[in-house]
């Protein structure tokens, strides 16, 4: 798979690159520059995730951050991974090394309670157990920014936005033709090559951006148990958008997007003994992810911009493939196909917003959006081999919204929003939300949000059963409600060279869906479930060229009626937190350092004494720098755990230890 995206990448590069010949002159090389919280986390100021249209960050009155291709490519930060610690609220988790099963905490709600989204669409896997989004590798090629909006959404996004959405956007291609070729390699056998190109006039644009890259990896299993077999990991992904303006009112946008992987992993850690022991190497088991996505749409604005309506219509594909030969000592229980499955989660997306800007101070947003979610799945029955294709959906749920959004002067900005569901098996539910916030002339800033949510049982939960884990669904679950509220501050010092906040948060889900105490089936946990804690950001600009950035969270989750019940704050660490500091030097160099802290947690340890062990504590430290050699170019390194840290992010998991990269890109 490497050598033919390998291919296809070095010939689009090559054939352009000679295509744009001398005719467009290479721009003059632009020195790096060093990030900050409030601008290199969002040079561009511009969000698009909190309200579902452009407004400058400093007039959105949610709990928002935003992650740059610029802060991103400037850290060397390769895939989504590595950027999720700078993120206020956010707690990620990975099975293994890379290619492991990556899923996110967004204030200590898993990523089946957050809406995912790439250029607006979702991609939330409905064949997953709890609908959630598997982060595992996700490139950033392409991409111009990574949104996080933390808070109840509900009432612009539906289901799966308990907790708050993230949206991915693509980069839009602007200026004469641009592109760039990079290779690096580093520890353990890995090689990465991307690819990026783009351009743009008043009537078309487009940007594309990929990459191909292999690594021998880790023993997805701890070593301290003995294991030494690494399991690799190989990926190609493809991201393009193509844009069209053939009236000044009128464009039209295509969003595509592949990933492609394949994976090798361990026994689960929690599997019953085998002769080599209860967590063992597994060098048969192959994992094989796809995702595809597609997304035509379409905007019109009529009455000089006072009226804009936009249009699409979108779908997402995400297979996953594994299969695994058993133990020779094990033949006379197992066959061939007793760990072999196949799951594919789909969805279909029409969406449709109209924006009326009713007055300078005044916009009202009015959209509705039908979803369609499916999911097919063969699970492997140990002893009998592979079972029967089973397929469950299309559930299809529609929604409709409205938004009132204020704006005095850019001092006090006010959004009040109600949205009707209709689940094709649930019924029809009502969500609301409302958040506002209020500048001092003192660079002060207060704000306050509140709202409800609805998350329905997934059709995992409902429908399939796991005959290997004796785990069976339950079709008699109910939906999950929510209220949340949070309140906070900004304050700028210095003319905004010094600045911080902090925001209180909690959110209430009573019915919350967990498994029952023996693992059998799902049930809906009695009472409330509460999460609430801290979340704080800090920004100092030292100089012109260097900056200091960092964010804490702390966080807490109780099951009001079993306060001792450690099930609901698995993987969730009471305490986390990131710093980063950056420095351009000699107008062509730049220095990133990089510290993520992440405390004590619980997580599951069935091959203990007790089914819950206490997780310690641990900080990881990495270090960026690069250098712009001339305007075509740049060399660079990293290093990754530069303290060569062991610890165990998930019970009985392996984790990487110091890491080396270097490589070169060029650009025209």
């Amino acid at each position: 798979m490497g050598n033919k995206f390998f291919a296809v990448f070095l010939g689009l590069f090559l054939g352009l690159r000679a295509y744009a010949g001398d005719a467009v002159p290479a721009p003059e090389a632009a020195a790096p520059e060093a990030p900050e919280y409030g601008e290199s986390l969002a040079p561009q100021q511009i969000i698009v995730t909190a309200t579902r249209i452009a407004v400058p960050l400093e007039n959105v009155p949610s709990s928002v951050s935003a992650v740059t291709a610029d802060t991103a490519e400037a850290r060397q930060y390769r895939t989504v991974n590595d950027l999720l610690p700078v993120i206020p609220g956010l707690n990620f988790y990975q099975s293994g090394g890379p290619g492991g099963v990556t899923g996110v905490f967004l204030r200590g709600m898993s990523s089946g309670y957050t809406k995912i989204m790439l250029d607006g669409m979702p991609l939330n896997d409905p064949s997953t157990p709890d609908n959630s989004f598997d982060f595992a590798g996700f490139p950033l090629d392409n991409l111009g920014q990574f949104e996080v909006l933390r808070g109840a959404q509900g009432s612009l996004y539906g289901a799966s936005a308990v907790s708050g959405a993230i949206n991915l956007t693509s980069k839009r291609g602007e200026g004469p033709l641009t592109g760039f070729f990079s290779t690096e390699a580093g520890s353990r056998g890995t090689v990465l090559s991307r690819l990026g190109l783009s351009a743009g006039s008043d009537r078309v644009d487009f940007s594309l951006g990929g990459g191909i890259g292999h690594t021998d990896g880790i023993s997805a299993i701890d070593k301290i148990y003995g294991n030494r077999e690494r399991d690799s990991f190989e990926q190609g992904n493809l991201n393009f958008r193509l844009g069209l303006n053939p009236l000044e009112n009128l464009r039209f946008d295509l969003f595509s997007h592949v990933q492609v992987s394949d994976y090798e992993f361990d026994l689960d850690p929690y599997a019953p003994s085998t002769p080599a022991g209860p967590a063992t190497d597994d060098p048969r088991l192959k994992i094989k992810k796809e995702r595809y996505l597609i997304r035509p749409q379409a905007t019109l604005s009529l009455f000089e911009g006072r009226w804009e309506q936009t249009a699409g219509f979108g779908y997402v594909d995400t297979k996953r493939k594994g299969r695994d030969e058993p133990f020779p000592a094990e033949s006379t229980f197992h066959n061939p196909d007793d760990n072999r499955y196949f799951y594919q989660g789909t969805t279909w997306q029409f969406d449709y917003k109209s924006l009326f800007r009713l007055a300078e101070w005044n916009s009202l947003l009015a959209g509705v959006d039908v979803t369609e979610t499916s999911m097919k799945t063969r699970s492997p029955y140990y002893g009998l081999g592979l079972g029967q294709m089973e397929k469950f959906g299309g559930v299809t749920n529609t929604g409709v919204y409205l938004e009132d959004q204020i704006n005095f002067n850019d001092i006090f900005v006010a959004n009040v929003g109600l949205r009707r569901d209709h689940h094709e098996t649930f019924g029809d539910y009502t969500t609301w939300r409302g958040a506002a916030s209020y500048a001092f002339p003192t660079a002060t800033k207060l704000k306050a949000s509140a709202g409800t949510g609805f998350r329905a049982p997934s059709l995992d939960q409902l429908y399939h059963d796991y005959p290997q884990y004796y785990l069976t669904a339950n079709p008699s679950l109910e939906p999950e409600k929510s209220f949340a509220w949070d309140a906070g501050f900004e304050q700028g010092l210095w003319e905004d060279r010094f600045r911080f906040g902090a925001t209180y948060f909690e959110n209430n889900i009573r019915n919350m869906i967990g498994t029952t105490g023996d693992w059998s089936t799902y049930e809906n946990k009695a009472g409330k479930t509460d999460h609430w804690g801290i979340e704080a950001f800090f920004s100092l600009a030292l100089t012109d060229s260097l900056s200091l950035s960092g964010q804490y969270t702390w966080l807490r989750v109780r099951n009001r009626k079993a306060p001792d019940d450690k099930s609901v704050q698995l993987r969730r660490p009471l305490n986390s937190a990131a710093v980063n500091l950056d420095w351009n030097f000699r107008e062509k160099g730049l220095l990133s350092l990089g510290v993520q802290y992440v405390g004590r947690r619980w997580d599951n340890d069935y091959n203990s004494p007790s089914p819950l062990t206490r997780l310690p504590s641990y900080a990881l430290a990495r270090i960026a720098a690069s250098w712009e050699v001339n305007q075509h170019l740049k060399i660079y390194g990293r290093v990754e755990n530069l303290f060569n840290k062991k610890y165990q992010a998930i019970s009985n998991y392996g984790t990487e230890g110091i890491s080396f990269y270097a490589g070169a890109a060029l650009s025209f």
